[in-house]
């Protein structure tokens, strides 16, 4: 009589999920997805007994330790099994496996350089980085896309005037927002937004920030590190209508803004998204989500400079 060792059934590895998210809770209750995922079955009790809404199972390998240990009852050995069934966790990764997983491009300063580019009082890393770049000839900001963020303000009024919601609906319920897409009066307004926006309107924009900062709603940065028009100027130059309508179709589509790179700069016509990290350094949750949702998507090629100071 023959007798073979029977098949154990065993979860299906998962890899990280990498395509956009407008929301980190669509699907937050899906327990068909948890057990198929084979995560702590006390875990998704946990869930079943718990109402709302949480983080969806597929994008646990995008949250940090920080956020399940917040939660009542959560142990290191749950959150071990939790990390076991879900692909890890992306902020243990070192950063030149980050970018490798993001798409971006992962630039190594050597020692040397990286000495001439110790931080000072009163100066951050990604000033000094800059200020290399422009000896190179470039121009731009270390505002996190604040040049991009005026020259999107400008369509966003023109949308508006023709009646059109720019920004998605807030959500009164705690229920996740849906997928959709712009129909074709949106996508209609906002061609011909992008094109109309000239720089002299931008500019204008500018002035206005300069006078009263509350007025546009930058980046902090654009303010800490002395944004200037003549850069402002020649990111929008370099910036082609593709990438502006890019930009402003995902914010209609109700997808975040922040997590943008440090630099934005351009030379000879060509815009370049640069992300700066020091010797520690690893992406941000934020940062992460603004690869998934532009940089991915978008096909938006940027680098990340790592300066091990």
């Amino acid at each position: 009589m023959d007798i073979s060792t029977p098949d154990i059934a065993t979860p299906p590895v998962v890899g990280p999920r990498l395509e956009p998210v407008l929301s980190s809770k669509l699907g937050s209750r899906d327990f068909q997805r948890m057990a198929g995922m084979g995560l702590p079955p006390a875990w998704i009790d946990r869930h079943r007994k718990s109402p709302g809404y949480w983080i969806a199972p597929d994008e646990y390998f995008w949250t940090p330790d920080a956020y399940f240990m917040a939660l009542e009852g959560v142990t290191k050995e749950l959150l071990r099994g939790i990390r076991d069934a879900s692909s890890g966790s992306f902020f243990e990764l070192p950063l030149r496996s980050q970018c490798e997983l993001l798409g971006a491009d992962y630039i190594a300063v050597s020692p040397k350089d990286a000495d001439m580019l110790r931080p000072e009082p009163g100066i951050r890393l990604e000033q000094k980085v800059m200020a290399r770049l422009r000896e190179a000839g470039w121009q731009g900001e270390c505002g996190e896309g604040a040049s991009l963020a005026l020259a999107e303000l400008a369509v966003r009024r023109k949308i508006e005037v023709a009646g059109f919601t720019y920004w998605p609906v807030k959500w009164l319920s705690r229920m996740p927002p849906e997928h959709r897409q712009l129909d074709q009066a949106e996508s209609n307004a906002l061609a011909q937004a992008v094109a109309e926006v000239t720089e002299a309107e931008v500019v204008t924009i500018y002035v206005n920030w300069k006078r009263n900062p509350q007025s546009v709603s930058l980046s902090p940065a654009a303010g800490r590190h002395g944004l200037a028009v003549d850069d402002v100027c020649a990111c929008f130059a370099a910036m082609t209508e593709d990438m502006l309508r890019a930009k402003c179709e995902r914010s209609m589509l109700g997808f975040g803004v922040g997590g943008w790179p440090d630099l934005t700069v351009a030379r000879d016509g060509e815009l370049r998204l640069i992300e700066v990290k020091s010797k520690r350094d690893r992406f941000t949750e934020r940062q992460a989500t603004w690869f998934r949702n532009y940089a991915r998507p978008l096909g938006w090629r940027v680098a990340v400079q790592h300066v091990p100071v």
